[in-house]
């Protein structure tokens, strides 16, 4: 993890004991964005951290998008949003660490109040939640809300072994209500189209780089179009 800068308050260390430890770090941002609590205990005959009462916060709207992309090398080629909002929680009872790796994690996710526009969109998505948890094995998320201009789109998802390259992602998402030009520049096309959008996929690929995700990725799904119009076929536009 590339951290700029940041500041720590240790008010009373020690070796044998926990200890709390407060944290301030800027990630990907020009000022300090993120805000760590959690107790510390060292382990000095195995060589283990434990963390626990573990609270991390950050506004997502704070977040240079182009310095993710600079400092995560999985994503150099990932298309990410153009701009990002939201606050971001990350609550956990026990983080244990050793020299090989994570040994134990029982954590809860969420994201409330955001939203993020996506070039491929002509309209931002808003009202963006999300709950999950995450354990050592799998992240679950169990709810994944947003408003994509007059409809909605709810998901659900699970990773299973999201620590090694053979990660695994299943999801289903739900769309209802969605118009024809929240999701596509209608003012584009030769016609007019208007219409609403609803149906569901249920996804499922491995890997953990974008691009080796989208690679395996596969699925099925249903599409209905209600309330759909098409006039004003245009053979040409001025």
């Amino acid at each position: 993890i590339v951290v700029a800068s940041g500041r720590a308050q240790v008010p009373d260390f020690s070796l044998f004991k926990p200890f709390l430890v407060n944290l301030e770090v800027s990630f990907a941002s020009a000022k300090p964005n993120v805000r760590i609590t959690t107790n510390v205990q060292l382990d000095q005959k195995t060589s283990q951290t434990t963390l626990s009462d573990f609270v991390l916060r950050t506004d997502l709207a704070q977040l240079d998008l182009s310095q993710i992309k600079a400092i995560t090398p999985a994503l150099a080629q990932a298309s990410l949003p153009v701009s990002l909002s939201g606050q971001l929680a990350v609550e956990a009872e026990r983080v244990q660490v050793s020299p090989q790796g994570l040994q134990d994690l029982k954590a809860k996710i969420t994201i409330s109040d955001g939203g993020l526009k996506l070039k491929e969109l002509p309209v931002p998505a808003t009202g963006l939640k999300r709950a999950a948890t995450a354990d050592i094995t799998a992240i679950n998320v169990s709810e994944l809300v947003l408003n994509l201009g007059s409809g909605t789109v709810k998901a659900t998802a699970e990773i299973k072994d999201y620590v090694k390259p053979t990660a695994a992602l299943t999801a289903k998402a739900d769309v209802s209500g969605v118009g024809i030009a929240d999701v596509t520049d209608v003012s584009k096309l030769p016609l007019n189209v208007t219409g609403k959008i609803n149906g569901g996929v249920v996804l499922s690929g491995t890997g953990l780089a974008p691009d080796e995700l989208m690679r395996t990725l596969k699925g099925q799904g249903q599409v209905n179009i209600t309330e759909g119009v098409i006039d004003n076929f245009r053979i040409f536009q001025a």
